[in-house]
Formats: C-alpha cells, sequence, structure tokens
C-alpha cells in the first residue's frame, strides 16, 4: 500500500486501473497513442509577419492607472501593450534614457 494515502482510496485507484486495461478500446496503429498535434504544422503562421522582440517583465501598477488605461484601450481601439510602450519610450526620451525615435516618412 502506498504509505499516506487511505486504504479505501487506494482500494479504489487499483479498481480503477484493472478494470481500465481491459478495456477492449483499440489503440493506434503500431502501438502508438494518439498524438494531438499530428498533423498540425508547427511554428509561426504562414502570412503573419514576426512581430519585434521583447522581453517578458511584470509590472504592478495602481488601480486608477488601471482604469485609465482601460479607458484608452477602448477609446483608441490600440491594445495596452502599445499604450505602455509609447509611454515608456515617450518618458525614456524626455529624461535622456532613450535617442528619439526615428519616424518612417
Amino acid at each position: 500500500m502506498n504509505a499516506g494515502v487511505p486504504a479505501a482510496q487506494a482500494a479504489g485507484e487499483s479498481a480503477r486501473k484493472s478494470a481500465t486495461r481491459g478495456s477492449g478500446k483499440a489503440s493506434a496503429p503500431g502501438g502508438r497513442k494518439d498524438n494531438k498535434k499530428a498533423g498540425k504544422k508547427t511554428g509561426r503562421r504562414i502570412g503573419r509577419p514576426a512581430g519585434p522582440d521583447r522581453t517578458p517583465l511584470t509590472v504592478r501598477i495602481l488601480d486608477e492607472i488601471d482604469q485609465a488605461l482601460t479607458l484608452a484601450v477602448e477609446d483608441t481601439g490600440k491594445s495596452p501593450q502599445y499604450i505602455a510602450d509609447e509611454a515608456l519610450r515617450s518618458w525614456l526620451t524626455s529624461y535622456g534614457y532613450m535617442g528619439s525615435p526615428e519616424k518612417a516618412s
């Protein structure tokens, strides 16, 4: 018996295991189990451009900033990621931590 496992639970598990052994279900050809990803292409979707490299970062923001961000997303239709990137870029540029962004003409 398994240490720390109640006898009734252990008995239930062994009964369930023995019932599934001879369930009569046919396995996949060649003895392989079904692969959920079988037939699916891997990697980036065709026609979808690769985005810029990003570094994961977790920050906590005040409730009032979260509410303002939610309103900005709803009003502008831009993503929170885009708004945060633009806000950080503006702040970092104004304090000299980043060069001025080049505008595409």
